[in-house]
């Protein structure tokens, strides 16, 4: 099946679930995303711009073989012909993947750093992809949030459960149970209890779903909530959370239940969607910094018997970060992702310019930014979606938070003001720059996966509007990524 009748199909399930959905929200999310697929598809028909792109490309290679020099025999991809300009569509698709392939190959013999001609190819060939992903962002529409529903919690059987669970509520019942939009792989809902011994509760499910994208450790609710729990021990600014249900027998899925957090989503992870001011910003690297300052080795115990230890146990932030790159090119070969040439030369400049740091890893959220955030009068007040949590590196994390704000906060500014926060912790301006190129990778990885993940499963649409719709937000930025990267590692900041 071709990927334009695998969008097909899935828009006219979508129009289906439009017309069986009763909440506007939903119907107004998938529209959106309708209308996003529908733009792809309007640009799929553009055969010329394609053959174009392939043309160039085919001349990138030829370059880059010239490059290579004596390096440039047994590649197990022969260099793609030139084209007919009445070429079919599908002809240009099958040719521009071995093209992906055979620059691939490319990039993974040239040196990642050094010589200004090999530097300045390989800008040009990151810019001949990105410009591929820029297209389907040009005129695209901007979809509402992503709305996924579990229908396997419902509020009858959530308010028999709480009746069994704890007989003692006497004349319990549930005044509001909403699903909310966002999450791919686990669905949250909002409830509102009522009963003789507590009064009026606001809670909140957390529900794996059954399906994801990228393998996270946390990925799973039993190994995601006994870090949330720490991290809330541990005074950060998390939402209460009340009792992990681990039978999967009662639902068929896993969950664990909190208390809801006031507060509001100022932002997706492209930007804020709401007016920043300096004392949100500042809050925002003061509980990161809050974060990173629990010490690991006061809690061994939990960490010992959490997901933390995998990555805790690795000793220096060197080595965690060294496993760390190798675990997202696994990711990476899982999803299809190394046939793209940008993300090869990222994994690779990224594998060869780890710094050498023997701090021991801190506890890291794994997706520190705005959608992950609920702000209410200038203070964080929760944080979000630990499935991506570890033990890892501050700067890491302090990189990706910067991605999503979306350039409010320039990279100088945030390590003084987050040095100063962290209790003089230092983060060099190489390693909060490297964290800047992998974010540039990670995102489109993450696109691919989903793109992926949307062909085993053509009922959902949000995994192609994942994948279609932030390819470019985040690789556009690689080359000037890396050259802020080597300029700090040169003067050795």
């Amino acid at each position: 099946m071709t990927a334009d009748i695998q969008l097909l199909q899935c828009l006219r399930t979508t129009l289906t679930q439009v017309g069986e959905s009763d909440a506007p929200s939903v119907q107004e999310a998938l529209l959106g995303a309708a209308d996003l697929v529908l733009n792809e598809l309007i640009h799929r028909q553009d055969r010329d711009f394609y053959l174009d792109h392939y043309q160039s490309g085919c001349e990138l290679a030829k370059e880059g073989l010239n490059l290579l020099g004596n390096d440039n025999a047994n590649l197990s991809v022969s260099l793609p012909a030139q084209l007919p300009v009445d070429v079919s569509s599908e002809k240009i698709k099958q040719q521009s993947e071995l093209l992906f392939k055979y620059l691939v190959e490319i990039v993974d013999r040239l040196p990642t750093s050094g010589e200004e001609q090999t530097a300045d190819y390989l800008e040009r060939m990151t810019d001949w992809e990105v410009n591929l992903y820029a297209r389907q962002v040009a005129t695209a529409p901007q979809p509402a949030q992503e709305v996924m529903e579990n229908v396997v919690i419902t509020r009858d059987r959530f308010e028999a459960y709480l009746k069994n669970k704890f007989p003692e509520w006497t004349n319990l019942s549930i005044t509001s149970f909403t699903p909310i939009s966002g999450g791919f792989s686990k669905s949250t809902i909002l409830v509102d209890t009522q009963d003789d011994v507590n009064g009026e509760q606001s809670l909140v499910i957390r529900a794996l779903q059954g399906t994801h994208i990228i393998e996270h450790d946390a990925g799973n609710i039993i190994n995601e909530y006994p870090v949330v729990k720490l991290a809330f021990d541990c005074g950060s600014p998390v939402a209460e959370p009340l009792w992990l249900e681990d039978d999967e027998k009662v639902f068929g899925v896993h969950f664990f239940v909190s208390r809801r957090a006031k507060g509001e989503i100022l932002g997706t992870a492209a930007g804020a969607t709401a007016p920043l001011t300096d004392a949100i910003v500042e809050d925002l690297i003061s509980v990161l910094a809050k974060l990173h300052n629990i010490n690991l080795a006061d809690h061994q115990k939990v960490v010992d018997n959490t997901i933390l230890d995998k990555w805790y146990s690795l000793g220096s932030m060197q080595e965690n970060t060294r496993e760390w790159i190798k675990y997202w090119r696994t990711q990476a070969e899982e999803c299809g992702a190394v046939n793209s040439p940008l993300i090869e030369r990222g994994l690779r400049w990224l594998e060869d310019n780890i710094e050498e740091c023997m701090e021991k890893p801190v506890l890291v959220h794994g997706d520190y930014g705005l959608h992950n955030i609920l702000i209410e009068n200038e203070k964080v007040e929760a944080l979000l979606d630990w499935e991506g949590t570890r033990a890892g590196d501050p700067a890491e994390e302090l990189s990706w938070l910067l991605a999503c704000l979306g350039g409010y906060l320039d990279a100088n500014k945030a390590l003084k003001l987050y040095e100063k926060k962290a209790d003089n912790r230092k983060i060099s301006e190489f390693r909060l720059r490297y964290f800047q190129v992998f974010d540039c990778i990670k995102m489109p990885i993450v696109c691919i996966a989903s793109l992926k993940a949307f062909e085993n499963q053509l009922d959902n649409i949000q995994f192609a509007i994942l994948g279609l719709r932030f390819m470019h937000h985040n690789s556009r930025q690689l080359n000037e990524a890396i050259r802020l990267a080597e300029k700090a590692k040169d003067i050795g900041l």
